[in-house]
């Protein structure tokens, strides 16, 4: 009988756990990187086996062709979202891997004080190391910020790039395009980041 109610304690416990998974949005995954030979390297991700959310969250982030960015450099990611019992030995934690290669810019252009890494497939970073860009996407955030005009919609999607080009993340050509048209739809914007509007133009042309 003790076992029982030890059985079905447990069963509940873990249908509990899955349950409160199942409600998370996942920000962030903490992981591991191991080179896996000719500067390629592992990522490993490590989840419990309740954590089936968080598991399917990984495989729509961390998919096929998609970018990883560590210490500087950009990985993409070639294959993986296999599954392996954990390295920590223990029983009910396991470990997903994802295996990346790195994504060498093809080109590089200096335009008005934004420097255009261009990785090929329609993937850029635009990397500004001058006042004149920063102070343009301050300029931007403020109008955002202040603006009635500018559709909430719009909004995030504005600030969305400004962030991934602060940060140097890889931008799809798609993005820019829309970026391109919403900056043109809202006069201000065009005005205060003429810099970064020329770059913009300069990559989608």
């Amino acid at each position: 009988m003790e076992i029982i109610l030890v059985i079905l304690f447990i069963l509940m416990l873990l249908v509990a756990l899955y349950f409160i998974d199942a409600q998370k949005n996942y920000e962030a995954f903490p992981y591991f990187v191991y080179p896996d030979g000719n500067d390629k390297v592992v990522f490993v991700f490590k989840y419990y086996i309740w954590e089936l959310n968080k598991k399917e969250q990984l495989k729509k982030i961390f998919n096929q062709s998609s970018i990883v960015e560590l210490e500087g450099f950009n990985y993409q990611i070639t294959h993986g979202g296999f599954t392996y019992n954990s390295s920590n030995d223990v029983f009910f934690e396991k470990e997903v891997r994802y295996y990346g290669k790195p994504l060498l810019a093809q080109s590089t252009v200096n335009y008005n004080n934004v420097i255009i890494n261009q990785y090929g497939n329609g993937r850029i970073s635009l990397d500004y190391s001058t006042n004149v860009i920063n102070n343009e996407i301050i300029e931007i955030e403020n109008y955002l910020s202040e603006d009635h005009i500018v559709n909430i919609e719009d909004i995030e999607a504005i600030e969305l790039f400004l962030e991934k080009v602060k940060s140097n993340q890889i931008i799809e050509k798609e993005e820019l395009s829309m970026i391109y048209k919403l900056f043109m739809k809202y006069e201000p914007l065009a005005s205060f980041g003429l810099n970064l509007l020329g770059a913009i133009q300069n990559f989608i042309k």
